[in-house]
């Protein structure tokens, strides 16, 4: 499928390139011109204008920015010069709260809206990311393609309306949270504790075959 990608960030670089390296055809925009330019096999546009112009309709455009102000200031260059049925898809990690008022204020234009939670870090770019989809259901089928080919296998989901895809997102950190700070409290508890444990091999041997494995 063709699509628009804005944000060429860490995560947004590894994003592209497993969409091109599946066939996608990619136009890409950043701030930066450096990082559009460094994404081998993608289309660079000069700006979210021009992202648009070389975008066939009903144009997909997906953004992979910081929430707050980077967000914000590319929906607002994007906004004037959208039409109904082009669709919009946020892989930030965006507040579900805002996400469902934005996909408010974008239906009012005609333009759809879906929100994409998004887990891997760095290691997704070669191993595939894990992604919950927010949105009405033709909305993400729309963009399934794509999500297929980011996705590491059996790794995408449509959670649910608008909205879902960043709450999910949200839980699923406070559980990585949660376990990360489980897994301090356990070594403390080795280190520390009343028995005398050579600790090095004890966590190797969880590492790679115990239950808390992580």
């Amino acid at each position: 499928m063709q699509l628009g990608f804005i944000g060429l960030g860490r995560m947004g670089a590894g994003m592209v390139r497993r969409l091109i390296a599946a066939g996608h055809s990619v136009v890409v925009y950043d701030i930066r011109p450096e990082a559009a330019l460094a994404i081998e096999g993608a289309i660079v546009a000069d700006s979210p204008e021009d992202l648009l112009r070389r975008l066939k309709e009903p144009r997909t455009v997906w953004l992979e920015l910081l929430e707050g102000a980077p967000t914000e200031a590319a929906l607002a260059s994007l906004r004037p010069h959208l039409r109904a049925g082009d669709l919009l898809v946020d892989g930030g990690t965006a507040h579900f709260k805002d996400t469902v008022a934005r996909a408010k204020d974008f239906a009012e234009i005609g333009v759809r809206y879906v929100d994409a939670g998004i887990s891997g870090g760095l290691d997704g770019a070669e191993a595939g990311y894990c992604l919950m989809l927010g949105g009405a259901a033709a909305d993400v089928q729309q963009v399934w393609p794509a999500v297929e080919s980011m996705a590491v296998a059996g790794g995408a989901a449509h959670a649910g309306a608008s909205g879902a895809g960043h709450y999910a997102k949200m839980v699923h950190n406070a559980v990585v949270y949660g376990l990360m700070q489980t897994y301090v409290e356990g070594y403390h508890l080795l280190v520390d504790g009343s028995v005398d444990i050579d600790v090095e091999p004890t966590l190797q041997t969880w590492a790679e075959t115990g239950v808390a494995r992580g």
